[in-house]
């Protein structure tokens, strides 16, 4: 499975030029991640909403819509998004949070979760990488937010 993060960045690469290839590069992956605000910037202001997005992209195994903290909507294959609002967070520092976001995602698609524990874990990593000026090097804010998640749903970790 190959797995593509459209993190867009203008200052790198203007939307016009990126445009094409990205489209390209998010047509030929499996799982694709992309903001709503970032699709609109790189392919245009008449993407409203995830579906829109999707529509553009086309099915895929999984297309994530980011939608910064309103939540994020989970496609796969062709059919309905899944929609996971996103939890309040007092952000102290918003850098790495998108990435912590896919790895909290991939790491419950690995583990076999539902679409929505997926969106879900997802949002809980983001969340911790958002409430620190840390990097962390090693794996342990993605098994604090897993430990984290378990907790909520009520279930023994690991």
């Amino acid at each position: 499975m190959s797995s593509f993060d459209v993190n867009h960045r203008a200052g790198l690469w203007s939307p016009g030029a990126a445009a094409e290839t990205l489209l390209e590069l998010a047509r030929a992956a499996d799982l694709v991640f992309v903001g709503l605000d970032e699709a609109q910037r790189v392919w245009g202001d008449g993407l409203r909403s995830a579906a829109d997005v999707r529509a553009l992209i086309g099915p895929r195994e999984a297309l994530v819509v980011k939608n910064a903290e309103v939540g994020a909507t989970l496609f796969e294959g062709e059919g309905p998004g899944v929609f996971v609002s996103a939890p309040p967070v007092e952000v102290v520092e918003p850098v790495g949070a998108g990435d912590a976001f896919a790895a909290g995602v991939l790491a419950a698609r690995l583990r076999g979760l539902a679409v929505g524990e997926q969106l879900a874990l997802g949002h809980r990593v983001a969340g911790l990488a958002l409430r620190s000026v840390e990097d962390h090097a090693d794996a342990s804010a993605l098994r604090a937010g897993l430990d984290e998640h378990h907790r909520l749903e009520g279930r023994a970790t690991r």
